[in-house]
């Protein structure tokens, strides 16, 4: 299995060969992994690459990654250490081009904001303020429960559009529901 810093350098990569290149802290790419990750447990039943999350303070964070890419601070890391990684399946490929197309366009601060306010994190670190240390470890069994019902929420929007288009259809036919517009 290919290890978090094989993802991160495809997601390095990814961010420099846009039509406008995209710089990436160390801090965007261990939360776009997350969310690799999450979404992988969620739709393939299987993690993208070996490796834990632990719930630190600035959010979900591989300790290994970290390491690698720790001298960097919060400037961007330069596209040189990016790496288009063949072996990644189609399906893994077009998974982390998702992930990338979802959430790259957010800043590291927002990331960091939103992974906080989702389960996976918040669960592993129980009791703790947001701004106490931790190691916690944060479960794939998490991480797949939490992405699985992301996953089936954006299933029902897309009924939820169907549903929508059927109505649009029927008022422009000149159909309408008694209910509409009147007080139940």
């Amino acid at each position: 299995m290919r290890s978090a810093e094989d993802i991160a350098r495809h997601l390095i990569a990814l961010a420099s060969v846009d039509s406008e290149p995209t710089p990436i802290t160390h801090l965007q790419v261990q939360k776009l992994l997350y969310y690799a990750r999450g979404w992988s447990l969620a739709l393939h039943e299987t993690p993208l690459f070996a490796g834990t999350f632990e719930a630190w303070t600035h959010g979900p964070a591989v300790r290994e990654l970290y390491a690698r890419f720790k001298a960097f601070g919060s400037t961007p890391i330069p596209a040189a250490e990016g790496h288009v990684d063949e072996t990644l399946s189609a399906n893994e490929r077009a998974l982390v081009s998702w992930v990338w197309r979802r959430y790259g366009r957010f800043t590291a601060a927002a990331l960091r904001e939103m992974t906080h306010r989702e389960a996976p994190w918040r669960d592993a670190r129980g009791a703790l303020s947001s701004d106490a240390p931790s190691n916690a470890p944060i479960s794939d069994q998490s991480l797949h429960a939490y992405f699985r019902s992301l996953a089936e929420r954006e299933r029902r929007f897309q009924d939820d559009d169907a549903v929508l288009a059927a109505a649009i259809k029927d008022a422009r036919s000149g159909w309408h529901s008694p209910f509409i517009g009147s007080t139940l």
